[in-house]
Formats: structure tokens, C-alpha cells, sequence
């Protein structure tokens, strides 16, 4: 019994930093491999909005070629990714566009701006990963393991103090 309730609360713990991880924008992953949200359609019906990206950092461009799924700094706004198509590789840079776009994206990129390199993904898991960074996903993701706790340590309080209470009326009836 302890033993199991040990394992209980390693259980929820451990789900616990998980989901802080999640929820810190750390998205690296054993070797090298990221994880992104796909928030758009651009990239439909190859990957479906609110799908959960893999992608992985190549080593060099000789790596990436046209036809291949990239994930890269957006030239508009830096903080923000983009996850496109390969439409060719002149002159030492990326030209991209999105499957269900009509035209080529008007940037080229430079090797450096690729945060990874398309693996595979996970449809609608992007959308649990943006919900629990919010505030209310936050809530949910902290709240209820914790309450499960204390509902469990509460319920161990209250049988073990049953059991106490059945011991001295076993002892008084003897």
C-alpha cells in the first residue's frame, strides 16, 4: 500500500515537470529534435492545422532539398516560425511556399534562419499544446494534479484514522 501510494505521487509528479516543460517553450527534445504548433493552414493537407510538428535541426543545407518540409525564422518578426515547403535553392539561399499558397514566399533564406527540418507530426496535438499555455490550461495542468493529491492524502488521513479508531474499539471490546 505504501509502496503503491509512493508511486502515485511519483506518477503525478513527474506528469507535473512534464507539463512545465511543455509550458516553458522548451521545445528541444533527445537528439535535437523540436517541436512546434502548426497554427495556420498554409501547409494543408500535408500537415492539418493544430498539429504538433517534429522537426530536426540538419547538419548542413547540402541536407535540405526542394520538396522538403522546413521550419524557419520568420523575416517579418523573428520570434515568430514558419513551417513551408522547399520550392528551390539558388544562389546559396531557400525560396518556400506554403502547400495551399498560391505563390512563392516573397524572402529568401540563408541556412542560418532553419530551425529544423520537417520529421513528422501529430494531428491536433498542437492545439492541446497551445491550450495549456494558457492561463486556464496552466490551471488545469497544476490544478488538478494537485488536487488529486490532496484528495488522495486526505483519503489516506481519514482511513488511517478509521483504522485507529476500529483498533481502540477492538481493544475496549477485549
Amino acid at each position: 500500500m505504501r509502496i503503491r501510494s509512493m508511486l502515485q505521487s511519483l506518477s503525478l509528479v513527474l506528469l507535473i515537470g512534464v507539463g512545465a516543460i511543455a509550458l516553458s517553450g522548451r521545445t528541444n527534445l533527445l537528439g535535437d529534435y523540436h517541436f512546434y504548433a502548426v497554427l495556420t493552414g498554409s501547409m494543408e493537407p500535408a500537415i492539418p492545422t493544430n498539429s504538433l510538428i517534429f522537426v530536426r535541426k540538419p547538419n548542413s543545407s547540402a541536407q535540405i532539398v526542394p520538396g522538403d518540409i522546413i521550419t524557419f525564422k520568420s523575416p517579418d518578426a523573428s520570434e515568430q516560425l514558419i513551417t513551408h515547403r522547399v520550392a528551390s535553392f539558388e544562389q546559396g539561399s531557400f525560396r518556400t511556399q506554403g502547400d495551399a499558397n498560391p505563390s512563392q514566399d516573397p524572402w529568401r533564406l540563408n541556412f542560418n534562419d532553419i530551425q529544423g527540418q520537417y520529421q513528422f507530426h501529430l494531428p491536433y496535438l498542437g492545439a492541446v499544446l497551445t491550450f495549456l499555455r494558457t492561463p486556464l490550461g496552466i490551471g488545469l495542468l497544476v490544478g488538478i494534479p494537485v488536487l488529486i493529491l490532496v484528495f488522495h492524502d486526505l483519503f489516506s488521513i481519514n482511513t488511517a484514522l478509521f483504522e485507529m479508531k476500529l483498533e481502540r474499539e477492538r481493544k475496549k471490546a477485549s
